[in-house]
This record gives C-alpha cells, sequence and structure tokens, in this order.
C-alpha cells in the first residue's frame, strides 16, 4: 500500500430546490407506476468540492465519516479518502495487483470494495473486470473477468457495450450499460463470485446511465444518468423496483437542473444521497446532498 495525505476544504452547504420531471416509457421489462408507490419529494444541496486529484471522478462511497472514491480510466489503480473531521485529510491508497483501465463506479459490500473496470467507450474492450478488494488490507481478494457475451461489437455511434453502473442485489451483481444512443440500458445479471453474465432485460432512460446505487431499505434502484450536447448539460435520477427476473418498474424520473457531468452515486444516510461530478468544460469537481423523503 502507497500513502499520500493532502489537504482540502469542504464549500458551505447552500440549500437548492427543484421541480420533478416525470417520463414515461414501455420496454417489455418494464412497468411504469406512480399511485401505489408514495410521493418523493425532492431536495439538492452542495455538500463539498473535490481536490484537484479528483478531476474525472466515477466512483464513491460514504462510511465511517469517509468519503472514498475513484478516479476513472487515465489516473493510476488509487481509492483516495477523504475524512469529514475538522482537519480534513485527502489519502491516497495505491491498489496493488489491479489495473485501471476505465474505472467507473465503487461498491462497498460486506468487507470489500468492488470496483468495476468495465467503460467500454469504444465498444472493443475484451478484458472487463470487476475488481474484490479488502477494506483492511486493500488487497486484490477477486478478480472477476467477463465479457457481454451475446453482444457483437458495433460501430462507436451506436454500440451498447459500455458500462458504468453496477449494484448489487440478492447476492449477485446486476450491471446497467450505457448504451450510445442514450435511449436505452441493458441490464444483466450474475451471481456473486461467477463469470457468467446473463442479459436480464432492456429498459428506456432518460439519457446514458452512470452510476447506480441500491438502497436496501427501501428496495429501490437508483440509477444516475447524464447527457451533454453543445455545452448543454441534462442529469436524471431514475427509482426502478425489481420485480422479478427480467421486470423492473420505473417509479420517479428526477430531473436534476445542473449544468455538470455527474458520475457518481452513493447513499449519505437514510433517504439521504451523494452525487459527484468530474470536471468538464471548466465545470464540475463537486459533490452535491440530495435528500428523497418518501422513498
Amino acid at each position: 500500500m502507497a500513502y499520500n495525505q493532502l489537504s482540502f476544504s469542504i464549500m458551505k452547504i447552500i440549500p437548492m430546490h427543484f421541480f420533478l420531471f416525470f417520463f414515461f416509457g414501455l420496454p417489455s421489462c418494464q412497468n411504469n407506476s406512480v399511485s401505489k408507490y408514495k410521493e418523493i419529494t425532492f431536495s439538492i444541496s452542495k455538500f463539498l468540492t473535490l481536490p484537484e486529484q479528483l478531476n474525472e471522478c466515477s466512483g464513491m462511497v460514504y462510511e465511517n465519516d469517509e468519503l472514498i472514491l475513484i478516479n476513472d480510466g487515465g489516473d493510476g489503480s488509487i481509492l483516495y479518502k477523504l475524512k469529514m473531521a475538522d482537519e480534513q485529510i485527502f489519502t491516497k491508497i495505491e491498489i496493488k495487483d489491479s489495473k485501471n483501465i476505465d474505472w467507473e463506479t465503487l461498491i462497498s459490500y460486506n468487507n470489500e470494495y468492488l470496483v468495476g473496470d468495465f467503460g467500454n467507450n469504444e465498444g472493443g474492450r475484451k478484458d472487463l473486470r470487476i475488481y474484490h478488494i479488502d477494506k483492511k488490507d486493500f488487497d486484490v481478494n477477486k478478480k472477476i473477468k467477463f465479457n457481454f457475451v451475446d453482444k457483437k461489437d458495433k460501430k462507436k455511434k451506436n454500440h451498447d457495450l459500455d458500462c458504468e453502473a453496477m449494484i448489487v442485489m440478492n447476492k449477485s451483481y446486476y450491471l446497467f450499460t450505457k448504451n450510445a444512443n442514450n435511449k436505452t440500458s441493458s441490464i444483466y445479471s450474475a451471481k456473486l463470485g461467477k463469470e457468467k453474465f446473463d442479459f436480464e432485460c432492456e429498459i428506456d432512460v432518460p439519457s446514458g446511465v452512470t452510476d447506480a446505487y441500491y438502497h436496501e431499505k427501501s428496495k429501490s434502484i437508483l440509477l444516475l444518468c447524464h447527457n451533454s450536447s453543445k455545452g448543454i448539460y441534462k442529469n436524471y435520477v431514475v427509482i426502478l423496483k425489481y420485480l422479478e427476473k427480467g421486470k423492473f418498474e420505473t417509479i420517479k424520473t428526477i430531473s436534476i437542473d445542473f449544468p455538470e457531468q455527474f458520475e457518481a452515486l452513493t447513499l449519505l444516510k437514510e433517504n439521504e444521497f451523494l452525487i459527484g461530478s468530474e470536471v468538464s468544460d471548466g465545470k464540475g469537481g463537486n459533490v452535491y446532498k440530495i435528500e428523497m423523503k418518501g422513498l
């Protein structure tokens, strides 16, 4: 392990509230329902500004009063730890026996961190990985090597082989692809520790899925979605329910009216979540707190 310490400061929290916007689609494996669930109200506030080294934040976990983060491809195999104490300490932990080709998501599960190295912008990667990293000594306990076996390579402009989002639910991995057309996401699942992923279904999303979180208390899946075109940024949080194998239900889609590229999502506490943005076009590099009452 290699440790380096730097300092950073938390920005003043300024609450900002937004209206909710809803989108409805009818894919074969996806129901859309609002009436049988409680109304969900939504608010967002600035939580902190990230250190400059975390300019491509792609995944994060909050636990034990620490924020653990990763950068995506271009950075080393490093976990960054931000201590939420008075003297804010920024620590870098090198993960040996691993390679950051395109790290896209970070999950805390039992005594391990799970890192998804399956970013695939060009659509041609044959070396997708999930790293199981021990929380105590930061050794790699296991490497899951896989490919989307039922998918063929496609041209960059329309392939559906990119992936940035993963959850663990029902003792299984669930992956949500970031399709190049930004219209749908394919869902794949595999039992924990196994390398064979099965296609579950395809769902409608408002834009490309950049991260996901499974909220155990409400049995809800949150998808973070982002799209940008000609300097216009659009971000959303989609709330799903898992019904049965191959069938999911969309509860709500919430629009986040911030001109930043949001790539990371995790739980803060109860019904409060954190979303992080990477630096793009001179914007971003921030973490915001989202509170969802009624979830």
